[in-house]
């Protein structure tokens, strides 16, 4: 039942910095009876407890969980070595008690009774209780009785820090209703610019810039695995171009490894399927994932947030991958089934974008896709309305996005070119654009492109002024409508120009 010294030690610390708040939050924690340190895999959760307790020169009791701590026994035998690190001769008549469970079985409620009795014959003191990578054995509903018993009923001088990647299993509600917990996410856990750049200057001679450790900062999300990657790699690395550096294969071939061995691949078949078929979708909402033929994608969504697997809720009420994560997945996808297949993925998921009105982000897929045909397609489709639901931004890279050629050539491309034009107050630009996609879509006899033709033209040239040509353009345009709300708009344009004519 002894364990390896290992699990007994907290980890060796090497130029380690904490924000202010991180610090601030732990030693709060430190005057509860829990703390709750809950994030993905890679956050630092060990380095930051141990730094904080170190900077703090509190004096604890460090133990690591593993899959061997799913039976109680092994625990609280474990946990009473712990003890003992800090307080020598402790728990002797628990450990006898231990010795001969084999013969005389011990129950968990008797478990947890005898160790809280040690505490409270051998501690006095303040002592923080560091139980590290409870997620390991979390699965265990004996352990998590056991831990229930053991923290609810301990004296009040221990003070317990649960360090796992999620939400503990057994109960909290009694201590959270008495305001004696405290909980430090992945929000209080990531590095901000400050802390990146410090690590960084540990880690390579190369020195960045700060609008490069701006942008670092924001392409990883702050993930501390992820910086401390980056600095171990950029030494070989040309940083002209962060991102560039940050796609470079030595950079991301370890980040890769570390989220598929401790991440994707620690999920089940249903799971990693799951995060397979949504992996071209920077925003996952269920009835996305249900038009990619999930029909158990609510589980899977609540799955993968409540469990910190890089996945996190937004304001819209649906969910994000981290961003690397995300990329991860994509790569995966790519070599486990072909360049081709995850192409037709991203079709397919650009489509499922499509039918539930998200035509931005279906655009912007299909363009990432190198599919510009596709993307002018799903632009048609979606007519006025869907352009003016974008923002210029969107619509002015969309724009920049396309081959030379096909802005020239293609009526679609016009018109995105028009609406462009028409928000910068390039009215003279945007009317060209107009007139060249009316001509191609009257040469194809397509009324539904000529109508949205004509209503750019009539939007350009009533901002000109010219109100005469403006009328006569409503009334050509239509005849084109081919819809109720179509002929709506067209027939309140005309009245618009009609009163400021009569004025």
């Amino acid at each position: 039942l002894k364990p390896v010294a290992a699990k007994l030690a907290p980890p060796r610390l090497e130029n380690v910095v904490l924000r202010p708040e991180t610090l601030s939050a732990i030693r709060r924690g430190c005057a509860r009876r829990m703390s709750l340190v809950c994030a993905p895999a890679g956050y630092g959760k060990t380095t930051a407890i141990a730094a904080a307790l170190s900077e703090l020169k509190t004096a604890h009791v460090w133990y690591k969980l593993d899959a061997l701590d799913r039976d109680p026994v092994v625990f609280a035998a474990s946990l009473a070595a712990a003890f003992r690190q800090r307080y020598p001769g402790f728990g002797e008549e628990l450990l006898e008690r231990l010795r001969y469970a084999h013969q005389a079985p011990i129950s968990v409620e008797q478990l947890g009774a005898l160790f809280v009795s040690q505490c409270e014959d051998q501690i006095s003191e303040t002592t923080p209780v560091v139980l590290d990578d409870y997620h390991e054995a979390a699965d265990s509903a004996e352990l998590n009785a056991l831990l229930d018993d053991i923290i609810t009923n301990a004296p009040d001088a221990l003070r317990f820090l649960v360090l796992s990647r999620y939400d503990p299993l057994f109960p909290t509600s009694k201590i959270r209703l008495a305001n004696q917990v405290v909980t430090i996410n992945a929000d209080l856990l990531r590095f901000d610019v400050t802390q990146a750049g410090q690590v960084l200057q540990t880690l390579s001679a190369q020195r960045l810039t700060q609008e490069q450790l701006d942008r670092l900062v924001q392409l990883t999300e702050g993930w501390p695995a992820s910086v401390v990657f980056a600095g171990m790699a950029f030494d070989n690395l040309d940083l002209c171009d962060v991102e560039h550096a940050l796609s470079d294969p030595r950079m991301k071939q370890d980040a890769y490894s570390y989220l598929a061995e401790q991440v994707y691949d620690r999920e089940d078949q249903a799971t990693k399927a799951f995060l397979d078929r949504t992996c071209c979708l920077d925003h996952v909402t269920q009835s996305l994932a249900q038009r990619l033929g999930s029909d158990r994608a609510h589980h899977h969504l609540r799955h993968l947030a409540a469990r910190h697997v890089f996945t996190f809720a937004t304001e819209s009420g649906g969910h994000r991958y981290h961003n690397l994560f995300r990329e991860f997945l994509r790569h995966n996808y790519m070599r486990e089934h072909g360049e081709s297949s995850f192409r037709d993925l991203q079709r397919e998921s650009a489509d499922a974008l499509e039918a539930t009105g998200d035509i931005e982000r279906a655009v912007e897929l299909l363009l990432n896709a190198n599919e510009p045909l596709l993307a002018l397609e799903v632009i048609s489709r979606g007519g006025d309305p869907g352009l003016d639901s974008c923002p210029t931004d969107s619509l002015t890279s969309w724009l920049q996005r396309l081959p030379w050629q096909m802005q020239q050539d293609e009526p679609w491309a016009r018109l995105l070119s028009a609406q462009v034009h028409v928000r910068a107050g390039h009215l003279e630009e945007a009317l060209a654009d107009a007139d060249a996609a009316s001509l191609i879509f009257a040469s194809a006899d397509d009324s539904w492109g000529c109508y949205h033709a004509l209503s750019a033209k009539e939007s350009a040239l009533y901002w000109i002024g010219d109100l005469e040509r403006t009328a006569d353009v409503c009334t050509e345009a239509l005849a084109h409508a081919t819809s109720d709300e179509q002929k709506f708009h067209m027939l309140l344009s005309s009245a618009s120009v009609a009163l400021d004519q009569r004025d």
